[in-house]
């Protein structure tokens, strides 16, 4: 069985029930990003988090994908968070729009390349009690279709709100 990137991040973000979830967790191991979502896999593994740390380390990759993992694990990766801006420019405030469109469950697909950056940038800085998932991850799915394959400065931010996500919705349930 071939598990690609792909396969990784659309089984997240529709949140499929894998058969086998300990092949995709050895998989994002050799992946080149590390903003990918490992702790849903592991949820479905059924794994804690001191286990997955230990497979993560034990692999054989040497790829980058890997040491973010590694970073991500002991909390010193502040990359996917957002701050809620709170300053008067336009990027703040457009940041802010969004934030008010997703609490008010107003979204519409963004087109747009700016909008779309600020859409992401809005759903990561909200705390984990208040992201619905239900809402969120079809929104980021249409997103992904639409710009993974052919917008550059989009995927590196769709890789950070997955993992923002992955975090929020999922870390708490491995960590026992």
């Amino acid at each position: 069985m071939i598990i690609h990137e792909d396969d990784i991040i659309v089984g997240f973000l529709k949140q499929l029930k894998m058969n086998e979830p300990m092949k995709y967790l050895e998989e994002i191991c050799y992946q080149d990003a590390g903003y990918i979502p490992i702790y849903y896999y592991a949820k479905l593994a059924n794994i804690n988090f001191k286990e997955l740390k230990k497979l993560v380390r034990k692999s054989k990759s040497s790829r980058q994908g890997k040491n973010i993992l590694l970073r991500r694990f002991s909390n010193k990766d502040i990359h996917v968070f957002q701050q809620i801006p709170i300053t008067e420019i336009a990027f703040a405030l457009k940041i802010n729009d969004f934030r008010i469109k997703l609490i008010n469950k107003e979204i519409k697909i963004e087109q747009n390349i700016p909008d779309v950056i600020h859409l992401l940038k809005a759903i990561r800085s909200f705390p984990s009690k208040e992201i619905d998932p239900n809402y969120i991850l079809p929104i980021i799915h249409s997103q992904y279709d639409k710009h993974w394959t052919n917008n550059k400065s989009i995927k590196g931010e769709l890789r950070k709100t997955i993992s923002f996500l992955d975090n929020v919705l999922f870390l708490s349930a491995i960590q026992n």
